[in-house]
């Protein structure tokens, strides 16, 4: 319906042509501008989210332990910091597409208003009632313009979530398969449930400061250890 209505423009106002690439190009250049920007900030929106739900799941496993040690208000008041945060990304998300549905209302009807004008000044020998026709094809075009160009940039924010499952399933690094007994090892290996560490540096990830900096232990068989951390240090 949109081309059809500009090629209608195009028929009754021949010079309107002209001015047809003009807009298209700058409407595709709004939208690459919104859709750049729009497109982290939702980035940053699903991350915060993830957070928050993050954190309610680590609270409803760890109630008692909580409870034990009267830390609700210390949770309830991370909880909130971390909802803040979500919201902040999430509000806006919605005045960046407030800001671009402004802006392209705005362009579509400088269009509306360029061909009111051609009509209502006579500078082609258009009749009222073809006048009343363009015009009203015009406005209607106005709306599915501004739909349309929204739900192109809507669906490709959307996909971030799309865009993080793959993430996740192909580009993040995996460990080496697990080789049981590899061709110098003795066949009984272990004969004895001894465990030694020489200045062993263990971090999550690549990029991250050390959990263990220069750790040695050397466990001798039949001993029993206990290794005791905080709540979600593995």
């Amino acid at each position: 319906m949109i081309l059809g209505s500009l090629i209608l423009c195009c028929i009754y106002l021949p010079w309107f042509t002209i001015v047809v690439p003009i807009i298209l190009i700058v409407l595709v250049l709004l939208t690459d501008f919104f859709q750049a920007t729009s497109r982290e900030v939702k980035r940053l929106e699903a991350i915060q989210r993830s957070c928050v739900f993050s954190q309610f799941d680590e609270s409803l496993s760890g109630m008692n332990t909580i409870k034990a040690y009267k830390a609700e208000n210390r949770f309830l008041s991370h909880t909130d910091y971390l909802i803040n945060k979500m919201n902040e990304a999430n509000f806006m998300t919605i005045a960046l597409q407030r800001y671009f549905a402004i802006n392209m209302s705005q362009l579509v009807s400088l269009l509306a208003l360029l061909i009111a004008l051609l009509c209502c000044f006579r500078v082609f020998s258009i009749n009222a009632s073809s006048t009343g026709l363009l015009l009203s094809y015009v406005l209607q075009v106005t709306g599915m313009l501004v739909q349309g160009f929204r739900a192109y940039v809507m669906v490709e924010n959307e996909l971030n979530s799309v865009e993080r499952l793959k993430y996740y399933a192909d580009e993040l690094p995996q460990e080496p398969g697990f080789n049981t007994i590899g061709p110098s090892l003795d066949p009984n290996w272990p004969s004895e449930g001894a465990i030694k560490f020489e200045n062993v540096n263990l971090r999550y990830r690549e990029g991250l400061p050390y959990a263990l900096k220069n750790f040695s232990i050397d466990v001798k068989p039949h001993e029993n250890i206990g290794v005791c951390g905080r709540t979600g240090a593995g």
